[in-house]
């Protein structure tokens, strides 16, 4: 037992310092991780790394006395598989006061003048355009969705590295662009639908990515100034808009919108579902806490996804039913009798009149009857 003991304090002794030399090492990035809805694969060219956009920066610490030197492992990964790699060691030493260095030093060929490359082969965009599982996703220029990590591990033996653990920077790619409005309405141009239900229930299509926000805002229009596609983001009354960041992300987390708003009897409404993209040059937006209709010229040009506007135009269902009655009323004085007939046969007008291709609701079908001269009438049952 006396002999174990001593073997096993000699083990002690030789392991200690071993560990010590590959701990004497801390690093941190800050940020650890940025969410992007596009990320162009030369923003990670390892020869050039002057084009990299700054996302990250790594600070390392020597946390025993004195300064040394530090021998570094550099990955590139996709979805955790390494797709190429280099070592480097520092040209200068590191002390007790952090040193930072950018992700453009990282994922370098020539190490940016503050590493001397000593291991791996080939640093460059030609290594992982060469990859499996992205060679065909990148002919498009992107990465495809996934998580691309720059992985760092340390060593402070320069000669026989032993590597500690190892600290990530993570970009989640998450591709994003296309909004699809599915009601109320339909898209500006064509013949706004009614809408009388409330509440009326705004609901989209788009990529959910978890980190996006969504903004919608709805725009009011008088019954006898409906929006046009040259008029409609600029006039007309903004009517509703998502508040805050703190809505948009909440709206972000589901594909509806829902609630008691005051629609005016007769007004057309137009609305628009806007996300804040993120990408490579711009993970942080300046200004997303800021609802579209806030923003001014400070704020990033193509930095967000727009779809197009769906126009819908809102009646009561009591206006409606008093419609239909005078519409009723109306067919009566006709005195037709194929009309008499459908009516006692149990069929009630829907309260709409197309007119010249144009659908007409509420106080409009009554003005445009009451117009027209009965003694010109041609009338016409068709299915």
């Amino acid at each position: 037992m006396k002999h174990q003991l001593i073997v096993f304090i000699a083990l002690l002794l030789i392991l200690t310092p071993l560990a010590a030399r590959n701990t004497s090492f801390t690093a941190t990035f800050m940020p650890p991780q940025v969410w992007v809805n596009s990320f162009n694969f030369t923003s990670f060219d390892p020869t050039r790394p002057d084009l990299q956009p700054m996302l990250t920066t790594l600070s390392i610490t020597h946390v025993d006395a004195g300064e040394a030197r530090v021998r570094m492992k550099v990955e590139v990964r996709w979805n955790d598989v390494t797709i190429t790699q280099a070592e480097f060691i520092t040209v200068e030493s590191i002390g007790a006061i952090p040193v930072t260095f950018q992700n453009s030093e990282l994922v370098s060929e020539d190490a940016g003048g503050r590493f001397t490359k000593v291991s791996g082969g080939e640093f460059s965009l030609k290594q992982i355009l060469n990859h499996e599982s992205l060679k065909s996703a990148l002919q498009s220029g992107y990465f495809p969705d996934g998580m691309l990590k720059i992985r760092v591990s340390l060593s402070s033996n320069l000669e026989s590295p032993s590597y500690g653990n190892p600290v990530d920077f993570i970009i989640n790619v998450r591709n994003a662009d296309v909004i699809h409005l599915i009601a109320p309405g339909t898209s500006i141009g064509g013949v706004p639908p009614m809408e009388s239900i409330k509440p009326i229930n705004f609901t989209w299509n788009a990529i959910r990515s978890g980190f996006n926000l969504v903004w919608l805002q709805i725009r009011e229009f008088s019954p006898i100034q409906p929006p046009t596609t040259g008029n409609v983001s600029h006039t007309g009354k903004l009517f509703y808009e998502t508040p805050n960041k703190e809505e948009a992300k909440r709206l972000a987390e589901g594909i509806n919108f829902a609630d008691f708003l005051p629609f005016n009897e007769e007004h057309y409404y137009a609305w628009q579902i806007t996300m804040d993209k993120y990408d490579e040059s711009n993970p942080h937006v300046k200004g997303e806490e800021r609802p579209p209709s806030q923003r001014y010229g400070d704020f990033p040009k193509g930095s967000t996804a727009q779809s197009n506007w769906f126009v819908f135009k809102y009646v009561s269902d009591s206006n409606i039913a008093h419609n239909i009655d005078e519409i009723q009323a109306f067919l009566h004085l006709l005195d037709h009798p194929l009309i008499n007939s459908i009516i006692t046969s149990g069929y009630r007008p829907t309260g709409i009149i197309n007119s010249n291709g144009y659908n007409f609701t509420g106080s409009e079908v009554i003005n445009i009857l009451e117009a027209i001269p009965q003694e010109e009438m041609t009338i016409r049952i068709t299915e």
